[in-house]
Order: C-alpha cells, then structure tokens, then sequence
C-alpha cells in the first residue's frame, strides 16, 4: 500500500481502486483544509495537526443535515448509506439521525435501533 493511500486511510478517507495519488492526495486535503481552520479561522492561519488524535472509527457520527428543533436518536445501520451529499458512511456505523429520518431507514430495513434499553 503506498504511504499517500495509506495516509488517507488514516484519515477516515476510503480509497478507490481506480483513483490516482493526484486525486488521493485532493481529498486528503479537502479533510485537512476542513479540519484545521480552528481558532485562528478568518486570519488565514491553520492548526497543525500533524500530531491531532486520529478519528475513532467506532465513535458515532455527529447529527448530519438536521433540524436543530427536532429530536435524535443513535442507529446502527446495515447498509451503507449517503446522509450527506458525496459522503457515504459505512455499514455498521452508529449516527445520531432525526426521528422522521431514522423512522424512514427503519421502514426500508437499512437501520436498526441503537440505544441502550434502560437498565443497561
């Protein structure tokens, strides 16, 4: 695996077969242009983050594209799925979603519920 594929694996990136390291290489710094502006965001200074934490793949992706007013909860889901334009997450993923978003996966079979029942 070349250090370029390998880099951007790290960054939660998945890598095509068929792209090349120019494309490689674009979408790694589309994620790091989007995650280093920080606190100096609007100076044109970025945050090193050469030794930042990489991101926890089991972790639970934030609420994507969603109402601020209306409630969450966590699902697993089965298939993958595209909740943001051109950015798919993977099966297996645990994400906060919108009731009637969440309500609309369950009903097509491509999610299932993924909070703890009481007790737990």
């Amino acid at each position: 695996m070349s250090d370029l594929k390998k880099d951007a694996e790290d960054l939660g990136i998945k890598v095509p077969g068929n792209w090349g390291d120019k494309r490689i290489q674009e979408e790694i710094d589309k994620v790091l242009n989007a995650s280093t502006t920080g606190a100096n965001a609007g100076n044109g200074e970025t945050l090193n983050t050469a030794f930042a934490p990489k991101p926890d793949p089991a972790a639970p992706v934030p609420s994507i594209g969603m109402n601020k007013k209306e409630s969450t909860v966590p699902v697993k889901l089965l298939y993958d799925a595209w909740l943001e334009a051109d950015v798919r997450t993977p099966a297996g993923k645990i994400v906060d979603l919108p009731v009637s978003k969440a309500k609309e996966l369950f009903a097509a079979g491509k999610a299932e519920r993924a909070d703890r029942l009481p007790g737990e």
